[in-house]
């Protein structure tokens, strides 16, 4: 049983509360849903029901919380989470063992089950997770999609009462949102308790005990927004010349076998086109070769006519907004994040408008870390956009984003590419993929093995 009352929560360093008097009853064995636009508040709420809020991040925190008759905000984080298991959305912030196998069995271990559990539950929860090939891999060298897996298996082995799951589907290819979803039909039918906060729904509704719907740090009464899911296409734009040609490349990370084997691909410019594929199919390793993170084993990468260039040549003609936004935002203010990029280059840019096209102009003094994950992603687009960069490489632009942003954001790279800008794009949601791109590729195991124009 979960209780809070009169819940309000401040993080440090702002004015404003996130949460403003949550009262909430959840009974043993529900299924409930926190749904709401990307900043309502729906990690926060959870967080505080993990202890995380206020023992990690600090912060005003009043009201009372009862989860199972523990108190998180007194008990420790490690106390509670073996109550109240939490998935992240950012999987990098839970896994720190060196192996797959290793970061499952810590948690069991630390929770202080006996070897034989740990040996059952680790095997099981690699089993439903997918993840028995990768078991002794290291966990580094996961794709972001495989690391989500990873922190759900983690969470699952422990077997909570209570689970908290906050965006944890948002990097998952549709193998993967499968597995997780017999997990959680599974966990239905056992008794847990299951909390999950997620931006498309759809495919839990005959799970759905309860909704809880948050606007601006308050439960709304009625139904969150939900734009239609079908939107009108935008114009295909003719292109001209290549802007980036990959020539018989090979690559592959440390103790892997090979991921590109001869890889030979071409986008040219003005093509608006989506990157598609399972995880752990190449896709971020693709992008990253072509900007110059990763160097090619072999072959060779042409990037508008340059052939040997550095990811400092390239500052300002390639754009490139990172799957987990964090990887990329280190200023002390949101206004400083947009202007960075742009006083490097010496080039003029107005934070006012960019602040207020995207709504966040009552953050532009506020931290980037203080922020949802939704509102750091727009924040990490709008920097590179500030740059003006001729190709724009967005990796999984819509994780953590609601349907009204994502649209905003997918709307404006549709902008810049009928302005003539090649836009580059990964994603697992085949709504935008179909919305958007106006060329498909898919790739599988590192192999190009479609390359789809649409009309």
């Amino acid at each position: 049983m979960i209780k809070v009352r009169r819940l309000t929560y401040t993080y440090p360093y702002t004015e404003f509360p996130v949460l403003k008097d949550i009262d909430l009853d959840i009974n043993d064995g529900e299924f409930v849903l926190v749904e709401g636009r990307s900043g309502a508040g729906k990690s926060t709420l959870l967080y505080c029901l993990n202890g995380i809020i206020p023992h990690l991040y600090g912060g005003k925190l009043t009201g009372e919380i009862n989860v199972n008759g523990l108190d998180p905000t007194v008990l420790t984080v490690s106390r509670v989470a073996s109550t109240a298991g939490i998935v992240f959305q950012n999987p990098d912030l839970q896994i720190f063992m060196p192996t797959v196998r290793e970061d499952i069995v810590f948690g069991c271990k630390n929770a202080g089950l006996p070897e034989s559990t740990v040996s059952v539950r680790v095997h099981e929860a690699l089993i439903r997770m997918g993840l028995v090939p990768f078991a002794d891999k290291p966990a580094d060298e996961l794709s972001n999609g495989q690391k989500q897996r990873l922190a759900i298996a983690g969470v699952y082995a422990l077997a909570p009462d209570i689970f908290l799951f906050d965006e944890s589907t948002t990097d998952l290819d549709e193998k993967g949102k499968k597995e997780f979803l017999i997990i959680l039909e599974r966990l239905k039918s056992e008794g847990a308790t299951v909390i999950i906060s997620e931006h498309e729904p759809g495919y839990l509704e005959h799970l759905i005990d309860k909704k809880i719907s948050l606007k601006d740090g308050v439960i709304f009464p009625g139904e969150v927004e939900i734009l239609p899911a079908e939107m009108p296409r935008h114009p295909p734009v003719f292109s001209s010349g290549t802007a980036v040609r990959i020539k018989n490349v090979s690559f592959g990370y440390r103790r892997r076998q090979e991921i590109f084997t001869g890889l030979n691909l071409d986008f040219r410019k003005g093509e608006f086109t989506a990157v598609v594929g399972d995880n752990g199919s190449g896709k971020t390793t693709l992008f990253k070769l072509i900007l110059g993170i990763l160097r090619a084993g072999k072959g060779e990468i042409e990037l508008e006519g340059a052939v040997r260039y550095t990811l400092d040549d390239i500052c300002g003609k390639a754009g490139f907004l990172f799957q987990n936004p964090d990887e990329q935002l280190f200023a002390a203010t949101v206004e400083d994040e947009i202007a960075f990029g742009p006083r490097q280059l010496g080039v003029q840019c107005d934070t006012e408008v960019y602040l207020e096209a995207y709504g966040m102009i009552q953050y532009r003094g506020v931290h980037p870390s203080q922020l949802s994950c939704g509102e750091r992603q727009r924040v990490a687009f709008i920097s590179i956009l500030a740059m003006c960069p001729e190709i724009i490489i967005l990796d999984e632009p819509t994780t953590g984003l609601d349907r009204a942003n994502w649209v905003r954001l997918m709307d404006t790279a549709a902008a810049l590419n009928s302005q003539g800008k090649t836009v580059i794009f990964s994603s697992h949601n085949m709504n935008v993929v179909e919305m958007y791109a106006r060329r498909v590729i898919r790739l599988e195991a590192g192999r190009v093995v479609s390359d789809e124009i649409r009309a």
